[in-house]
């Protein structure tokens, strides 16, 4: 004769939690977060190589040749799927996500979180 319930999460806002939130959470705890912003002209050009940070992910002895690697991988994808004229900048975005991915678990072993970001410049 109990009322059903179930687990409640809090943040420091005291604000409720859902679970993709903290599966989102768990996942930069466990294999770390990469950032990776690209910076475009109108004619969808990269202005400079594209922007890699990494967070918990790699150790800072390694991180320069890492993070050099994966801003080339990034450059590479991006121009492989801007030669479909009527791509979106968000599906850009989710692809480079997806196959940044594979890449770096195909190279580390790890699967991080990955958060992209293109900005046009004009």
């Amino acid at each position: 004769n109990g009322v059903p319930a179930s687990d409640i999460y809090l943040d420091s806002s005291l604000s409720d939690v859902d679970s993709n939130v903290l599966k989102e959470r768990r996942k930069m705890a466990d294999e770390g977060l990469v950032s990776i912003t690209l910076f475009i002209n109108k004619k969808h050009q990269v202005l400079d190589k594209p922007i890699v940070t990494l967070n918990g992910f790699a150790t800072p002895d390694k991180a320069e040749l890492l993070i050099d690697s994966l801003s080339k991988k990034c450059e590479e994808i991006y121009y492989n799927l801007i030669k479909d004229n009527n791509i979106s900048l968000n599906t850009v975005e989710k692809h480079i996500i997806n196959q940044m991915n594979q890449y770096i678990y195909n190279k580390m072993d790890r699967k991080p979180l990955i958060v992209v970001s293109i900005k046009k410049v004009r």
